[in-house]
């Protein structure tokens, strides 16, 4: 069994860190109102390999999401992925963010 938890670095910069038998697996990192304070971004999303392919990039990403809505001036997402084919492109994609065109920095899911 595993387990999300928040802890928030700074006033607009929060990680989720997943546990399995209290050591932690993965974490991602968010931060809300960034660039016209309507963005929020994820710039890391990290598994270790052992627990790679199980869901729980997917499970960290929907949690993010779930707790960016929160804010109610996010009108949409980022996730920074620099090679755009990567596990958290893939991932991403599956979840309906798209290739943001305009500025070239990654996928975007509007809210």
């Amino acid at each position: 069994m595993y387990k999300i938890k928040l802890k928030e670095i700074k006033d607009s910069d929060f990680t989720l860190i997943v546990q399995s038998e209290g050591k932690e697996i993965g974490h991602l990192v968010f931060t809300v109102n960034v660039f016209d304070n309507k963005t929020a971004i994820i710039t890391d999303l990290e598994v270790r390999p052992k627990y790679q392919r199980r869901g729980i990039g997917k499970a960290l990403v929907e949690e993010a999401i779930r707790r960016i809505k929160k804010f109610t001036n996010i009108k949409r997402i980022l996730i920074e992925d620099g090679s755009g084919t990567g596990a958290t492109s893939q991932i991403a994609l599956k979840l309906g963010f798209n290739l943001d065109s305009a500025k070239s920095r990654g996928l975007v899911l509007p809210l």
